[in-house]
């Protein structure tokens, strides 16, 4: 997979975005998307007596106290560090008020080819893993939007507040209550250390350790 897939996919996952919010983000309060775009990603700054910047997402622009923004998870600000790094070695934007993900568009978006493409490869990735293990065959059906419903399934299985879910993925907790009753249902019973991130983590230990075999 593409190195420009492999991130699309860890933002999505990581940020719990709607594909076409994804590829709009820019790192500027103002995307040129045609898309109405919920959430975009910001500049990075310290936070309060830390001289380490951690990125930020701008979760609501109209507020009665202006743009609200949250921080990212560490993890995935880690993974954008990285990509950016290779964005720049590549003579490829990559400064604070570039696209994060450019695409091939003239405006610097991604281009309605490039979406087909990567629902393209979603797909693929999924169809290789069910041949590999039968378990894994509910992947077929993988869409990029899954990747969004992942995300907030599994905060939901975590048990973190349904307010807070629907605050940061814009949505609502109604929606919630009405498309995730097995996540909802299930939630008292999954291990009281479980979290996202530290799901996302071993998952990510699993994935260096099928690598190194």
């Amino acid at each position: 997979m593409p190195a420009r897939d492999a991130i699309a996919m860890s933002m999505l996952y990581g940020l719990g975005l709607r594909p076409q919010e994804l590829f709009g983000a820019t790192f500027r309060q103002v995307s040129r998307s045609r898309f109405r775009v919920a959430q975009v990603l910001t500049k990075a700054k310290p936070e309060a007596g830390s001289t380490r910047p951690v990125g930020r997402i701008i979760a609501a622009a109209k507020t009665a106290e202006g743009v609200r923004t949250m921080p990212m998870r560490s993890w995935l600000y880690n993974e954008l560090l990285e990509w950016r790094a290779c964005l720049d070695n590549a003579a490829l934007p990559a400064s604070d008020d570039d696209f994060i993900l450019p695409g091939a568009a003239p405006d610097g978006h991604y281009t309605l080819d490039q979406q087909h493409n990567f629902i393209r490869d979603i797909k693929s990735c999924g169809g290789v893993a069910a041949d590999r293990d039968p378990e894994m065959s509910f992947l077929t059906g993988v869409t990029p939007y899954s990747l969004r419903r992942g995300h907030i399934s599994l905060r939901v299985l975590a048990g973190e507040d349904i307010k807070r879910i629907a605050d940061e993925c814009g949505t609502s907790t109604a929606m919630i209550h009405r498309h995730y009753l097995h996540e909802l249902d299930m939630r008292h019973e999954q291990p009281e250390e479980l979290s996202f991130d530290g799901a996302v983590q071993a998952a990510r230990r699993s994935l260096r350790h099928l690598r190194a075999a």
